[in-house]
């Protein structure tokens, strides 16, 4: 059995729309039910991509202290992609310009989150600038890549507040 390739995706799509079961459709092509199904459901990629103007947009709402969820409704985006778009670039609500401290582990999603202590901030900051990849630091540090990477961005951000250019 081969790999299904868009054209014959096409076929099982149209046999589906025309009332065709899944078990015909499955028979024909010789394929398992579950690739049938797949196959059956529109293709379309709902997911928006963010281009300049949009970042740009989402930067300047957030220094105009709008709220994330606010600024994801504005601009048709989910919450969390204005929050990581914000924290890349460093903007922030002018509501709330302060200095977020290292803080202590907490419980989130019924998960315990492991705070980044000041030493390994330190590590981590030296790692960075020794030209380290994302994903070797995160093995040194024995941290999850993503966590590594928001905490520079983090960083980054504090260290912008403390020498007043965010």
């Amino acid at each position: 059995m081969s790999r299904v390739n868009p054209e014959t995706g096409a076929r099982i799509a149209r046999m589906r729309k025309a009332g065709h079961t899944l078990k015909a459709i499955s028979i024909e092509f010789d394929l398992p039910l579950g690739t049938v199904s797949y196959w059956s459901k529109p293709r379309t990629n709902t997911r928006r991509k963010v281009t300049p103007d949009i970042a740009q947009r989402i930067v300047s709402l957030r220094e105009e202290g709008w709220k994330l969820d606010a600024i994801a409704a504005e601009v048709g985006l989910k919450q969390s992609t204005v929050n990581w778009w914000c924290t890349r670039e460093g903007a922030i609500s002018a509501r709330t310009r302060r200095i977020q401290t290292v803080g202590r582990d907490y419980v989130r999603n019924g998960r315990v989150v492991r705070a980044f202590t000041p030493e390994e901030d330190a590590r981590l900051q030296q790692l960075s600038i020794q030209g380290l990849r994302i994903s070797e630091i995160a093995r040194a540090l024995g941290r999850g890549t993503n966590s590594v990477q928001g905490r520079l961005n983090a960083l980054a951000l504090y260290d912008a507040l403390r020498e007043g250019g965010a």
